[in-house]
């Protein structure tokens, strides 16, 4: 899934709510009902303000959040990608404002809020005392990831730029004539983190400066040339003459300032490449395990410590080892069943439309949406992940797209990856959301955990409908949990145990049979992207464990499909909140 930075900015209030006074015990129904209804109002208003404030904090975010903006009241001042802030006053003046954001929010504590509103509360809370704990960790954060940094995702994310308007070519055009300065920007911050010592390894910085190098490798076939140049073709209401003159001016600015500005980013990684302290993981800096616990509540949304994520882990894996074993025992010829057998389809429409309908008895009614799937430009297919789902604009979300990377590294492994990105995955889980009309305060706080958690629970369960033997698909769908786990488990051993790739060897060699090729890229992965595992893998495990607690106290009352509505309409939220409702579900479950 398509990943927007997570930046640090500041959430500024145009509204003041101050109450000053109560109501009295002995005022009528009507006027106490006429009283919740005004505080509910409010809350309304105040998360709207934030949502409003969030959202507009750059042009790029802006756009693909809202197809219509002014519907919200909300306008930009100016057209750029926003800034990365360069000094600790800024991050301090952030902090004074989330602080104060926090205390407005708890002047709602005990207030007749309806029940999603509540856990608007509730999640909103947890999300501002999480970046308040971030406290001095700013410049732990790396935006230029190998794979996963603002140098891949962003050339997908401008070619689905939709242009609904004129303006929207406009605000496009302006937004490609600020990538100079913007990633400019970027090489500022980096030097800043160069100067307190946490500059990423020279090995992660020569991935991603092979990464720009591939993108610019032909500026006249580059894809933000072609993909716009398809697009203006296709715009209704332009003269051939406009048309031309648009293609023209986009073919220059990106020859003349985004092919510089990647330039820029080489130059500038290259430049500081060797001033690293650390080639190892994020628990070698002086408060690298305080930002791994901080990753775990902000990004993956568990309260759980590292420990407790070993536990879950090694109970996890030797679940599904044993499934493996038993099934190998019954069936000695189940590697080379497994190597024989194929897919239903390999077509991504095909599946995308199977599992739409297969999955009805198991899943509540899918939105009505449409979609369709393309493939990575080739420029990108030797750094971008298998696949991603561009999440789509909460006032349109019935247009959706999935890339996907048809690269010979990812394997022959498409059935489950449509179904992690689409049916029953992210576009479901996404669209299903969005279509119950919640607060979009709600569908801008992101907890990576839950969503990728939601989709990888769901593709191991998508091996049920493979059309493989019932062998050969608990097989592979055990695999696939043990070598989720195995990352998961690494990712916390280099990151905050503090394994080298010896030690990582030597716990990979208890599952896997390497060479030091394979081994080095498991190695660097990791490595390069603290944390990006867990999201998938504990996320997992964690709404497997509230099925496990849903099964045990519903006993025979438990039913799969109500337990995945009731998952889906919490929506993204950390673990321990979605937890803490449960014990109402379970008491409607048995009215």
């Amino acid at each position: 899934m398509n990943q927007w930075p997570r930046r640090f900015f500041s959430l500024m209030l145009t509204c003041c709510l101050v109450f000053t006074g109560c109501q009295s015990p002995s005022q009528d129904m009507a006027a106490s009902d006429t009283a919740s209804e005004s505080r509910q109002m409010d809350f309304d208003t105040f998360t709207e303000t934030i949502f409003a404030e969030s959202v507009s904090s750059d042009a790029l975010t802006l756009h693909y959040t809202l197809q219509d903006p002014e519907a919200y009241g909300i306008s930009l001042d100016e057209i750029t990608f926003g800034r990365m802030a360069l000094d600790d006053e800024a991050y301090q003046s952030d902090e004074k404002e989330t602080q104060r954001l926090l205390e407005q929010l708890r002047t709602y504590e005990g207030a007749d809020l309806d029940e999603d509103q509540q856990i608007t509360y509730e999640v909103l809370e947890y999300y501002l005392e999480t970046a308040l704990s971030a406290s001095g960790l700013e410049y732990y954060s790396e935006v230029l990831e190998p794979s996963i940094g603002l140098q891949s995702q962003y050339p997908i994310v401008l070619c689905e730029y939709e242009f609904n308007s004129r303006e929207d070519i406009d605000t496009y055009l302006t937004l490609l004539e600020d990538f100079d300065d913007f990633f400019q920007n970027l090489i500022d911050y980096e030097q800043a983190r160069s100067e307190k010592g946490l500059f990423m390894s020279d090995a992660a910085a020569d991935a991603t400066i092979q990464e720009c190098e591939d993108f610019i490798a032909s500026p006249q076939d580059n894809m933000l040339i072609d993909v716009f140049n398809e697009k203006i073709q296709a715009f209704d209401g332009l003269t051939d003459e406009e048309k031309n003159t648009y293609m023209d001016r986009n073919r220059s600015i990106v020859l003349e300032t985004v092919v510089p500005a990647y330039q820029i980013l080489i130059d500038g990684l290259t430049a500081l490449k060797g001033t690293g302290t650390n080639d190892l993981g994020l628990c070698y800096y002086d408060r690298g395990k305080d930002y791994y616990e901080y990753l775990l509540r902000s990004s993956v949304g568990t309260d759980k410590t590292p420990e407790e994520l070993l536990t879950m882990l090694d109970e996890r894996m030797q679940s599904a080892f044993m499934t493996m074993m038993l099934i190998y025992q019954q069936n000695p010829d189940i590697y080379e069943e497994w190597e024989s057998a194929s897919y239903r389809s390999d077509d991504p429409n095909e599946i995308l439309e199977y599992m739409k309908t297969a999955i009805a008895d198991r899943f509540p009614e899918a939105a009505d949406v449409d979609y369709v799937t393309k493939n990575v430009h080739e420029s990108l297919t030797d750094s971008l992940s298998p696949a991603l789902y561009l999440i789509p604009q909460i006032d349109d979300y019935q247009n959706n797209v999935i890339y996907l990377n048809l690269n010979d590294n990812y394997g022959n492994e498409l059935f489950p990856t449509v179904c992690h990105e689409g049916y029953p995955g992210h576009l479901y889980q996404t669209t299903y959301f969005y279509s119950q009309d919640p607060n979009p305060l709600r569908c801008a706080l992101a907890f990576t955990g839950y969503s990728e958690g939601w989709a990888s629970y769901v593709e191991e369960m998508s091996y049920d409908y493979s059309g493989m033997s019932e062998d050969v698909s608990q097989f592979i769908a055990a695999n696939y949990a043990l070598s989720m786990c195995i990352y998961a488990y690494v990712d916390i051993g280099i990151h905050y145990n503090g394994w080298d790739k010896e030690q990582t060897s030597q716990f990979l060699s208890q599952y896997l049979v390497l060479d030091d090729e394979t081994l080095t890229q498991i190695y660097e992965t990791v490595l390069f992207s603290p944390g990006n595992y867990l999201n998938y893998c504990i996320g997992s495990l964690e709404i497997q464990d509230l099925r496990q607690t849903a099964e045990d106290t519903l006993d025979d009352a438990f039913d799969e499909k109500a337990f995945h509505q009731f998952i889906l309409d919490m929506g993204p939220a950390p673990f321990s909140i979605i937890e803490n409702h449960m014990q109402d579900w379970f008491a409607a479950m048995t009215d």
